[in-house]
């Protein structure tokens, strides 16, 4: 059991720091310095190693200057600092100066930092990085790691070996696996944003989900059924989290045991906590008129209904008064009966106890699944947590917009016939929501359909970040990868480096590439059987397209992020796709707008509408906002990681995976051509969009919770829209 801690310690923590490093790498938080001739050496998919791109922003030199952490030095520069490593060959040619490691640092630890004859060979996108930085004693330190660029959106994925940290001493330098996220953290992201301070909060949301990733490991494990179980099962297993997001298992609010008792990933039942308040401090909205008595009704099982209603009348209290509310038991326990201790005394509120039926947590924990009754309506209840750096709980005024927004989607959707010809879309309607007034959204509730009511027999749901997942296979590899594992936990002590570096080499082979061995995607079955291309152009044409053609037709884009669409499949075979979490995941503009009459008056559902200003909720300012929501949520965050998993996968089978990667990029391509010249009334309003233009941004999510501002311009990053139908390759 030691081991078993040791080693999911371990994993955990090189995983948190992968994740960090690629995300700052991504967003440009750590670039080039001063002496490297162009940052678009990473990025630039279209060009050669050093080639000027006049469509990018260089960094002038006074912004240069705070960004040292990553180093490709001059001759005079060098001297002092003679560990640092660079990039390519292809660098290597341009650059003269350019060294792997000096023979003082390479000597004792000969495997840590040099990519293996072997990968280059065979994958020349494999890249050295250096990051420097200054640990508290103000030494020279550096980060070794080695890196793969990825044809999509020119992703820098860190390989399995392990990140080495060597500390430039007085004598000989020592060398050591990088296990701490907070030290790099320290010693060169903090010192690379000098004008700038990392949030203590950041650190915190680092520290926890380093344990809570580690507890996962410890006492989960994804099955190799995931393709035949319900999604509420689904959305329990599949659970590897946030691909992009550093952060993405914080969970601040939850300790360990919160975790086993309410975390999606180890598949807990539970009943929810009921509440009456006093009508005169709740707001209840609903659609198509239908009064809150019977929400309830349809919602709760007779004896339910009755047992809560005796209850409140054991209050003294008389039922007519008084509307029930569901709340998340941990957001009771741990929030509500302490913050709101003097309305319970007045009777504003009355605790009515746990309910009959039974709710298992989505991938977004605050939403919950009814088991008891499969049928039942999905509960979105606010939690008092951060997770990715987002405080979870219900805004008012957006669960006061909820049933309004999901009726526009639907008047929307009725009013044009691509949607049940073309396409299926099921819009699963948040048809009901109420919230206690005086706790500003923290004691609120959403309603949304279930999908069941929607699927045909013979059909299923699989949220589309599940297919994401891999599954474990064979005892002996697991045993294996568990032995190289453990072995590698002394080196990030720093207590074997010589056995490090041995053991970094094995894990290489063991790593994320032969990870692809031992794991593959969950979905395995359905490529193998209808073929990854084939498959795949079904996923675009009918899981994907209607999101575009929502945009493209009537000028509404969605958050359609993976955790917000579900695939209806047949045995795996696309049919039709679910969408969901409109309350806020909505864009429009008034100039691109096509039925502005249908647009919900925002203004008369909530005060936070009527003295809001364009660009705060709904509306936006213009076209490109819609764009860039697109790009980021759908291209990028969604169905970028998935090819880049897919070229993955199909990689360990014995295909190319660069190759691949554009290849499935140019099934979009022609998917949306062929939109076009099916709809030759949408020519003007596509072009309009922009969706192929050759470099775009990527909101920098990780340095907007890391620092709370941009501290660092976004990079300009290739569009794998723009670029898989050139012939120049990255």
């Amino acid at each position: 059991m030691q081991q078993l801690s040791m080693n999911s310690q371990l994993r955990a923590r090189r995983r948190v720091l992968q994740q960090l490093i690629e995300a700052l790498l991504f967003e440009g938080v750590i670039v080039p310095q001063e002496g490297f001739a162009s940052s678009q050496l990473i990025y630039d998919p279209g060009h050669a190693v050093g080639e000027a791109v006049p469509s990018l922003e260089i960094p002038s030199d006074a912004a240069r200057q705070p960004h040292s952490s990553v180093v490709v030095l001059s001759d005079a520069a060098r001297q002092p600092h003679s560990s640092v490593v660079v990039l390519s060959d292809a660098a290597r040619q341009s650059y003269s100066s350019a060294v792997v490691l000096s023979d003082a640092v390479r000597q004792p630890n000969s495997s840590t930092a040099v990519i293996s004859d072997a990968v280059k060979q065979s994958d020349a996108s494999v890249q050295q990085l250096v990051f420097t930085g200054r640990d508290e004693a103000k030494r020279l330190v550096t980060y070794a790691c080695t890196a793969r660029r990825r044809f999509t959106f020119g992703w820098l994925e860190l390989l399995a070996e392990p990140i080495m940290r060597t500390v430039q001493g007085q004598s000989d330098p020592t060398t050591e696996e990088a296990c701490d996220p907070q030290l790099f953290l320290r010693e060169v992201v903090a010192h690379a944003l000098s004008s700038y301070s990392i949030l203590p909060s950041f650190y915190q949301e680092i520290a926890a989900t380093l344990q809570n990733e580690q507890l996962r490991l410890e006492e989960t494990r994804t099955g190799s059924a995931l393709v035949h179980l319900s999604l509420a099962e689904v959305e329990a297993l599949a659970s590897q989290g946030h691909p992009y997001h550093p952060c993405f298992r914080s969970r601040i609010g939850f300790d360990l045991e919160d975790q086993r008792s309410y975390a999606p990933e180890f598949a807990p039942s539970f009943a929810v906590m009921w509440v009456a308040a006093h009508q005169e401090k709740v707001g209840t909205w609903g659609q198509d008129g239908k009064a809150w008595e019977h929400v309830l009704e349809m919602q709760l099982t007779a004896s339910e209904l009755q047992r809560l209603q005796v209850r409140l009348l054991e209050h003294g209290a008389e039922p007519a008064t008084y509307r029930l509310l569901p709340v998340h038991p941990w957001q009771w326990e741990s929030c509500l009966q302490h913050a709101y201790a003097e309305d319970i005394e007045q009777h504003w509120l009355i605790p009515l106890g746990l309910g009959e039926q039974s709710y298992k947590p989505q991938q977004s924990i605050r939403t919950l699944s009814n088991v008891s009754t499969p049928a039942g309506a999905a509960l979105k209840l606010p939690l008092h947590i951060v997770n990715t750096s987002s405080l979870r709980e219900l805004t008012p005024h957006s669960v006061a917009a909820a049933p309004e927004v999901s009726s526009w989607l639907q008047r929307v959707v009725a009013t044009d016939d691509y949607f049940w010809k073309e396409a299926r879309v099921v819009l699963l309607q948040e048809f009901a929501s109420a919230s206690y007034l005086p706790a500003n959204g923290a004691l609120s509730a959403i309603w949304r359909e279930p999908i069941e009511a929607y699927l045909q027999e013979g059909e299923q749901a699989y949220p589309f970040h599940a297919l994401l997942t891999v599954q474990e296979h064979g005892a002996a590899r697991a045993k294996r990868a568990f032995a190289a594992m453990t072995a590698g936990v002394e080196a990030c002590c720093g207590q074997d480096m010589e056995r490090a570096a041995s053991v970094s080499v094995q894990e290489n082979e063991a790593g994320r590439m032969g990870e692809q061995q031992s794991e593959s995607l969950a979905i395995q079955p359905w490529l193998t059987q209808y073929g990854l291309e084939r498959w795949f152009r079904e996923l675009i044409r009918k899981g994907v397209m209607p999101v575009v053609h929502l945009l493209a037709a009537h000028g509404i884009v969605l958050e359609s992020h993976a955790q917000n669409m579900i695939l209806i499949h047949r045995e795996g075979w696309p049919v039709g796709v679910a969408l969901r979490d409109f309350h806020e995941g909505v864009e429009f503009t008034a100039s691109y707008i096509a039925s502005p009459e249908l647009v919900p008056d925002f203004a008369q559902l909530h005060p936070a509408y009527r003295s809001g200003s364009v660009g705060d909720y709904f509306e936006m300012l213009d076209v490109q906002s819609l764009q860039e929501m697109m790009i980021d949520a759908l291209w990028f965050m969604n169905i970028g990681f998935l090819i880049m998993r897919l070229a993955d996968d199909a990689e360990a089978e014995g295909q190319q995976r660069e190759a691949l990667e554009q290849k499935l990029w140019q099934i979009i391509r022609l998917e949306l051509a062929e939109y076009e010249r099916q709809h030759p009334k949408l020519r003007e309003r596509l072009a309009e969009l922009k969706l192929f233009v050759p470099y775009c941004s990527i909101e920098p999510l990780a340095q907007q919770r890391m620092t709370g501002t941009v501290a660092a311009k976004p990079q300009q990053v290739p569009n794998p829209l723009h670029w898989c139908m050139e012939t120049k390759n990255m």
